[in-house]
């Protein structure tokens, strides 16, 4: 009996020693030091003294705005909680709501992809990641659906966490991830762009529209009205043959959020750039690029909101 169960601790020994290996060798250092900034977020959103323009989005929304110029525009507060499209809708929309204030203004861009098949929920390792290391209490409002998307990446998150404070210095390591006070991706904005590979120009966004996900930011948007905020929806930047090449997808996310109650105030195409205002990818805007899409932006709500009290 003792010969077994010595046997069984070393085979446990073993297995546990493999797992985290296994975890420790695939673990992406940069994606975990960029996604643990989603905490500085929480806190713009609960420490602000007053309503804000928030700007929702997913790394295209992170990359691609200069809330500095919005804000001087406007005259209001902004609060760029954009980060990654895999963190999905849900959690992002939970702190959104969590924090509002009277007179806010939600400027909702997500990737397109993030209203195919389940992806509002998020895709499992990048919620894992933001709430395990943001706001693990969290888990205990979770809905069913997104403790599927977390508990089977939790193991392999502490891990991550547990490699990078014990062999690095972590929050030097954090601070060259750069997002400025607004929460604005700003690292990238004095370098050159990178190589678009035919990959990337020839990008599938996928025709698998969830109703359930168009459902559930209608839900939302009637939770943040009864609150007196305001949710306008936009379309993120996408670089233009890639957007000409799922075009159908596109209009068909657009015509799915028109027949809801909340007001589309932009055009996908109008959000459809050339190459060189890319800094990589499908959807990272370089400098130029984000100032286009800035004002671009500021035009839309102007022209919305000129009625209304909100802006200057």
């Amino acid at each position: 009996m003792k010969l077994l169960i010595q046997k069984l601790l070393v085979h446990l020994i073993i297995l546990s020693v493999t797992i985290i290996l296994t975890f420790y060798l695939s673990m992406s250092e940069y994606s975990f030091l960029y996604t643990d900034h989603f905490k500085d977020k929480i806190k713009l959103l609960s420490q602000r003294k007053r309503n804000s323009i928030i700007l929702f989005g997913g790394s295209s929304m992170a990359f691609g705005v200069d809330s500095k110029m919005l804000s001087d525009s406007t005259g209001l507060p902004v609060i760029n909680i954009g980060l990654q499209g895999s963190l999905g809708m849900t959690i992002p929309l939970h702190y959104v709501s969590k924090y509002l204030k009277s007179g806010d203004i939600i400027l909702f861009a997500p990737e397109y992809d993030q209203y195919q098949n389940e992806n509002y929920l998020g895709e499992g390792k990048t919620p894992a990641r933001v709430i395990l290391h943001a706001d693990p209490k969290f888990l205990s409002q979770a809905s069913f659906k997104e403790l599927k998307k977390i508990i089977p990446y939790s193991f392999s998150t502490i891990i991550e966490k547990l490699k990078i404070k014990l062999i690095n210095n972590f929050e030097s390591r954090k601070s060259k991830i750069s997002f400025n006070e607004f929460g604005d991706f700003v690292y990238h904005l004095d370098k050159k762009n990178r190589f678009i590979s035919n990959q990337i120009l020839n990008t599938q966004i996928g025709s698998n529209l969830n109703q359930e996900c168009i459902s559930y930011v209608t839900n939302i948007n009637e939770q943040i009205k009864k609150r007196n905020g305001l949710i306008l929806i936009s379309f993120p930047p996408i670089l233009t043959q890639v957007g000409i090449n799922n075009f159908n997808t596109i209009n068909e996310i657009s015509n799915a959020l028109k027949q809801t109650k909340i007001p589309v105030i932009s055009n996908p195409e109008n959000y459809f750039f050339e190459q060189n205002f890319l800094f990589e990818g499908a959807s990272h805007l370089n400098n130029e690029g984000r100032q286009i899409r800035t004002k671009k932006l500021i035009k839309d709500i102007k022209y919305f909101l000129k009625d209304l009290q909100y802006v200057k």
